[in-house]
C-alpha cells in the first residue's frame, strides 16, 4: 500500500511550533509571578568562586528554553526519520535531560527561593515540551477500508471517494428509517 492509498485520520490538535513556543514562554509565567510580584531574587553562583553571582533575567531562560525546545524538536523529527518508536526513545532522553538540567538550579542558585523557582521553571519546560511533542504525531494515515489493504485492484481518488460517500448514506438512511446499522 503506497501513500496515495491512505487518507489522514486525524491531525495532530495542536502543532509542534506552538508546543515549543508554549515551552519557551512557560518560564516567563513563572519568572512574572516570582521576580516582580514575590521578590525573589534569581541569582546563580556562576563560576568557581562563591561571590561571583550572576542574575538571571527574562532573555536568558527564553533565550535557553527556547534552544532547548528546538533541540527536542529537531532530535524527535530525527529519531521518527530513523526509528518506529521515536516518540518511547524521544520520552527516555527527554527525561533524562530533564534530570541533567535540575543540577543547576539545586547545585548553582543563591538561596533556597532561587532553587525553588528555578527548578519550577524547568519542570513546567518539561511538563509542556515531553507530553506535548511526544503525544504529537504529525498525522496518523489509516487505510481507507480494510479490504484496500488486501485488494489488488486499485481504485482511482475519485472511485474511493464517491464509494465512501455511498457507504455513508446508506448508513444514515438506515438509521434514519430506525435500521440498527
Amino acid at each position: 500500500m503506497t501513500e496515495s492509498d491512505r487518507r489522514p485520520e486525524r491531525l495532530a490538535p495542536w502543532p509542534q511550533f506552538s508546543i515549543v513556543a508554549m515551552a519557551a514562554l512557560v518560564p516567563l509565567g513563572i519568572w512574572i509571578l516570582a521576580v516582580p510580584i514575590l521578590g525573589v531574587d534569581l541569582e546563580a553562583v556562576s563560576g568557581e568562586e562563591a561571590d561571583a553571582v550572576q542574575t538571571i533575567g527574562p532573555f536568558l531562560f527564553l533565550a535557553t528554553a527556547s534552544i532547548a525546545a528546538l533541540a527536542g524538536w529537531a532530535l524527535l523529527a530525527v529519531l521518527k526519520h530513523f526509528t518506529s518508536r521515536a516518540c518511547t526513545g524521544w520520552t527516555i532522553v527527554a527525561a533524562a535531560a530533564l534530570l541533567a538540567a535540575m543540577l543547576g538550579p539545586f547545585l548553582g542558585a543563591s538561596n533556597a527561593a532561587a532553587t525553588a523557582v528555578l527548578a519550577l521553571m524547568h519542570v513546567g519546560i518539561a511538563a509542556v515540551l515531553i507530553p506535548g511533542l511526544a503525544a504529537q504525531p504529525e498525522l496518523v494515515t489509516a487505510p481507507l477500508r480494510p479490504s484496500d489493504a488486501d485488494s489488488d485492484d486499485r481504485l482511482s481518488i475519485v472511485e474511493r471517494d464517491a464509494s465512501d460517500r455511498n457507504i455513508v448514506r446508506r448508513w444514515r438512511h438506515r438509521v434514519v428509517r430506525g435500521h440498527s446499522p
